[in-house]
């Protein structure tokens, strides 16, 4: 469902929408799928170190929606755009994780012009994201990173990919709707699209701190 201003104020090009039947937020952060405190994931990622573009719509995510106790905003350090993940630490080794992400850093290396356009918001009740749409040489990046995760550990169960960068996670629930109006006020300062060159990074990444926080094993 698109969402649009409630008198025709906001860009027609900045689509929000709302994941139907949403109406509260709920907890991202419950522990499953393999997490456990302390635990520890290897990923690839797009992150945004370099892309003031980004840093600005964060900011504006911060100043409309800070106020609210059942988010939490996403520093800037933490941006990304989720891209793949490899495998838990305790059960990937370090010379697994080269055999696949060497030939993942080697095309990105030939990469022409790895640029990423977001055209909108998706508001969901664990979530509030950043959508971008998916260029060719994303999508054939992707294939490529899964390709070489299948060689090296065996096939995986690969979910479609949707290309975004998440703003803020939940922490508990609240009503949806004072934040959809807020995701409007941040909307309403932003161009039609907004372009952003990410960086690649290979992560060794975790959620204790109720944040996806991560040190850098290798960046392009």
């Amino acid at each position: 469902m698109c969402v649009s201003g409630p008198d025709g104020r906001y860009r027609a090009g900045v689509q929000i929408t709302l994941i139907d039947g949403t109406t509260h937020t709920r907890n991202h952060w419950q522990w499953g799928r393999g997490w456990q405190p302390g635990r520890r994931k290897y990923a690839l990622h797009l992150t945004w170190e370099h892309a003031p573009e980004v840093h600005r719509i964060s900011a504006a995510a911060h100043e409309a929606l800070g106020r609210v106790a059942e988010l939490d905003l996403i520093p800037q350090q933490w941006l990304h755009l989720t891209m793949t993940g490899i495998g838990f630490t305790d059960e990937v080794s370090e010379e697994q994780v080269t055999a696949i992400t060497d030939p993942v850093f080697d095309a990105w290396q030939h990469l022409a012009s790895p640029g990423v356009e977001f055209t909108g918001f998706l508001v969901a009740d664990e979530a509030i994201m950043l959508q971008a749409e998916l260029p060719e040489w994303l999508a054939v990046f992707i294939e490529l990173q899964r390709t070489a995760v299948d060689e090296v550990l065996g096939p995986q169960p690969w979910k479609p990919f949707h290309p975004h960068v998440s703003l803020s996670y939940s922490n508990g629930t609240t009503p949806i709707e004072p934040i959809v109006d807020a995701v409007h006020t941040i909307a309403a300062g932003l161009p039609e699209t907004v372009d952003a060159t990410p960086a690649l990074t290979l992560l060794r990444i975790g959620k204790d701190n109720r944040m996806y926080e991560w040190d850098v094993l290798r960046g392009a």
